[in-house]
């Protein structure tokens, strides 16, 4: 009987250590697929960041009008909206700010007016421009620039520049 005891007992003790293994490997397994998500997570949000950055650096700078009207030419086939207020009234630019599902209409010729002496929604080059972004409230990506002349009143209005 000592010999049945003793085949008993090793593949008790077999399985005691199968079990023990697995369980260690799916421990080992589990750690490895929270730091390879960490990683991935960390690694998406440094470059969202890095893919903001060319917008946000522009959040509180104040800029020329002339560097304003090069903004709108560098973003231009970004998927942003970018709003003027050049204190007589706001003019968007690239991509309606409702829900950036639309271009604007007509944007070169925005473009153009805007470079026009005497129109309505005329850019000065000299003139200093606040600049700041907007972000969508449910995704919290960077849907506008905003640039408002400075002394003009962020809702347009009749400020002269």
């Amino acid at each position: 009987m000592s010999e049945h005891s003793s085949n008993a007992l090793n593949i008790v003790v077999g399985i005691i250590i199968g079990v023990t293994i697995i369980t260690f490997v799916i421990g080992a397994v589990a750690i490895a697929l929270k730091i390879g998500n960490n990683g991935v997570s960390e690694t998406t949000n440094m470059a969202t960041t890095m893919n903001e950055q060319k917008y946000t650096q522009y959040d509180g700078m104040t800029i020329t009008g002339d560097q304003v009207v090069g903004v709108i030419k560098t973003f231009a086939n970004d998927h942003i909206c970018i709003v003027v207020n050049n204190g007589k009234g706001e003019q968007e630019y690239n991509w309606t700010s409702s829900d950036l599902t639309k271009a604007v209409d007509d944007n070169s010729g925005k473009l153009a007016e805007a470079q026009t002496k005497g129109k309505e929604k005329y850019i000065v080059p000299s003139t200093m421009y606040i600049g700041k972004i907007e972000k969508d409230s449910s995704t919290g990506e960077i849907i506008k620039i905003i640039f408002t002349a400075e002394g003009a009143s962020s809702g347009g209005g009749d400020a002269d520049i």
